[in-house]
């Protein structure tokens, strides 16, 4: 990946405007405007599994204990290190992203982790709370699925996608205040075992492999920005679940467990997580939060989506959540 002279295509994502020479797989683009956030391809370079300079912000480690990704700050710039694959440097203003590849490193990574752990930091760090959910237009509102990876999150988004319900976001999703979310990803990465999803569609509707072995298949999207959350359920696949159930949780419950699906894994910041916290718990207090035991495929049950849409119906604001 080298130093590219071709003009940044601009994208509208989360709520900013994004110019970004990587390709983003982003249907969402826009043809002029200043961008919030431009993104630059640097010269490739190796990129080590020794944390970078600075004070860490964040950190995460692999299973095998190396490390998988570290943010850090120094002389008041920033750098997002994937380790082994790429380090993102972020300047001061939170204005210009440079990514730079390792050698051996797949290109279609990068913008992998553009798209997702870059755009989570660059929102996190300008304030915005930054939840790890997929979320679909119901409605006049949006319904957002918490969780972390491999729980069913992009799945659930895609079942009620076919179903009619546009595609808000999948894996990222930015809320400002009183519950507003904002539109971002306009595909769904799906994990091998949900891709028989796609027969639910239209056979023209685009689909690719991605760099991380998902398909990413394009859904229709939400054109409103922003919508108003309506509710934020936290997937629980059950093999066995005949039907789809819905808990609805007490406000001090709902922080607790959506507490424990940050999108950037691993903050140390504290001033940065008594942000995040504090706008958690403003969310909890405007937006019912429930624990929704979904049966699980495949085959998926084809009255998987109007079974959740009839538990989001008879949701009332005397019920706990």
């Amino acid at each position: 990946m080298e130093d590219s002279d071709s003009p940044p295509q601009l994208y509208g994502m989360h709520g900013l405007l994004v110019a970004s020479e990587a390709p983003l797989h982003h249907s969402r683009r826009i043809k002029s405007g200043r961008p919030d956030l431009l993104v630059r391809l640097g010269a490739e370079r190796q990129v080590p599994d020794d944390p970078p300079s600075g004070r860490v912000l964040a950190a995460v480690l692999r299973a095998d204990g190396r490390p998988l990704y570290t943010v850090a700050t120094e002389t008041g710039c920033f750098l997002v290190r994937f380790h082994g694959t790429c380090d993102m440097e972020i300047d001061a203003g939170l204005g210009v992203a440079t990514c730079y590849r390792q050698t051996d490193a797949d290109e279609g990574l990068v913008s992998v982790l553009i798209t997702g752990l870059l755009m989570s930091v660059v929102l996190v760090l300008r304030g915005h709370l930054v939840l790890h959910a997929s979320a679909v237009q119901v409605g006049d509102g949006a319904v957002a699925f918490v969780g972390s990876s491999g729980m069913g999150k992009s799945t659930l988004a895609t079942l009620l996608c076919a179903a009619g319900a546009p595609l808000v976001t999948d894996d990222v999703l930015r809320v400002d205040g009183e519950g507003f979310c904002r539109l971002g990803a306009t595909e769904a990465r799906l994990r091998p075992a949900a891709m028989s999803l796609q027969e639910d569609f239209d056979t023209t509707v685009p689909v690719r492999l991605t760099a991380d072995n998902r398909s990413a298949i394009t859904l229709p999207r939400a054109t409103t920005d922003p919508l108003r959350l309506t509710a934020l359920l936290v997937p629980r696949p059950s093999r066995v679940a005949p039907a789809v159930d819905v808990r609805w949780l007490a406000r001090p419950d709902a922080l607790v467990l959506l507490s424990s699906y940050p999108r950037v894994l691993g903050w140390r910041d504290a001033e940065t997580l008594g942000q995040q916290f504090t706008q958690l718990a403003e969310l909890v207090r405007r937006v019912p939060v429930g624990v929704a035991t979904v049966p699980w495929g495949p085959p998926f049950p084809p009255e998987t989506a109007a079974e959740l849409l009839s538990e989001l119906a008879v949701w009332s604001p005397d019920q706990p959540g």
